[in-house]
């Protein structure tokens, strides 16, 4: 309704601000703070691969988590109501944004990072205004299949990476695996390293995705 537009904008606004600010926030802290960088880097990429397994978890679940959102502000649509649903949804997202580019800064040179998020905001840009100037619906499934196995993927990676820069930071042992390929590559795109305690981690975490799929193929088959 056009009454839900001023607190849609209102809390979408809000969102972007303070996602603004906790980017600031997190670069703040990473310049003055006295622990090393490696043990902030690692804790931030470990932070952003829970939140992303929350999230993939969420998508691939029925409904998802806004549909749950949903759910619980049925019959109570009010002004405020809607203002906080825009702000929570906007914010959730700008909050994993800042922790994925951090964690994705830690190894990477920042040009590149930056040129991927201009071209992925243009690109969602573009298509929202597709499917606004149509009139049709995205295929719903698909993208969230899509979406979430990228988001599994990018999952492993930083929890490779987070576990392999508090090794760096000497807050955990590291033990060297041998026969597992020390590729600059794998390390660099899939956060695999020849190290016993991030892939024992990694592989419960893929292990958590294969339950969650089998027990979702159980529910759809009853």
């Amino acid at each position: 309704p056009a009454r839900f537009r001023r607190p849609v904008a209102f809390g979408v606004g809000l969102a972007l601000v303070c996602s603004f600010a906790l980017w600031a926030a997190t670069r703040w802290l990473f310049s003055i703070s006295t622990l090393s960088r490696e043990a902030l880097e690692g804790g931030t990429a470990l932070l952003a691969a829970a939140v992303l397994i929350w999230l993939v978890l969420g998508l691939t679940a029925k409904g998802g988590h806004v549909a749950a959102m949903r759910r619980k502000l049925a019959g109570t649509a009010t002004v405020r109501t809607v203002a906080l649903l825009a702000f929570l949804v906007v914010f959730r997202e700008g909050f994993e944004t800042v922790l994925f580019y951090e964690a994705l800064l830690v190894d990477a040179a920042p040009i590149p990072v930056l040129l991927g998020l201009v071209a992925g905001a243009g690109a969602a840009l573009a298509v929202g205004w597709m499917i606004l100037a149509s009139g049709r619906k995205l295929p719903l499934r698909l993208f969230f299949r899509a979406t979430s196995a990228l988001l599994a993927v990018l999952s492993v990676m930083l929890v490779g990476a987070g576990v392999r820069g508090l090794q760096t930071a000497a807050l955990i042992s590291a033990t060297p695996v041998n026969w597992f390929p020390d590729r600059d590559w794998m390390q660099m795109w899939f956060g695999l390293f020849p190290v016993a305690e991030p892939l024992i981690l990694q592989g419960l975490v893929v292990l958590l995705f294969l339950g969650a799929s089998v027990s979702r193929q159980r529910q759809a088959t009853a």
